[in-house]
């Protein structure tokens, strides 16, 4: 299955797209995931405690934002390939906010992540090229299954680069 087409999201999600230089779903999957490894593995559990900015989240809220962000897209590319064809937004500071992130144990973040992503390659790898190349809509915007797997990917990766800049 090929890169998607930028026009096969919202404008908005473009960027994350644009961001994986994978050519393929399960490659921007893995791709993204080793690159946050790598980062989180220069991270302690007082450290995931750190904000650069009183107003911004902890490297913990920020993990939990993957972890609900990852699980939400993956339900919607589910969604979307069993047949149901428009998904709601959700507010990434509502959930970060009643998330409680900082106050669970770094490791068992660390470790749902990678049990998030780990389930979201097998859900990709389950879907056919029909399936990858069915749409829907995601807050009344139009979005592929394909292109969905490409946002989470890519979405990792502007996080790992915000921890990597702002946060280390």
């Amino acid at each position: 299955m090929p890169r998607p087409s930028l026009n096969d999201c919202a404008t908005y999600y473009q960027p994350y797209i644009a961001i994986s230089l994978a050519t393929e779903p399960i490659n921007a999957s893995v791709d993204s995931f080793d690159k946050i490894n790598s980062t989180l593995a220069k991270i302690n559990s007082e450290k995931a405690l750190f904000k650069y900015a009183p107003e911004k989240w902890s490297i913990k809220e920020l993990i939990q934002h993957l972890i609900d962000t990852e699980r939400i897209f993956a339900y919607r590319a589910l969604s979307i390939a069993r047949g149901e064809n428009k998904m709601t937004s959700f507010d990434q500071d509502i959930y970060v906010k009643k998330s409680n992130a900082d106050y669970r144990v770094w490791n068992d973040l660390v470790n749902e992540m990678k049990f998030v992503r780990e389930s979201s390659i097998l859900l990709f790898k389950s879907f056919d090229a029909t399936m990858l190349n069915t749409f829907g809509e995601m807050a009344e915007k139009p979005v592929s299954v394909n292109a969905l797997a490409f946002i989470i990917a890519g979405h990792q990766i502007h996080h790992t680069s915000n921890i990597e800049q702002k946060y280390l």
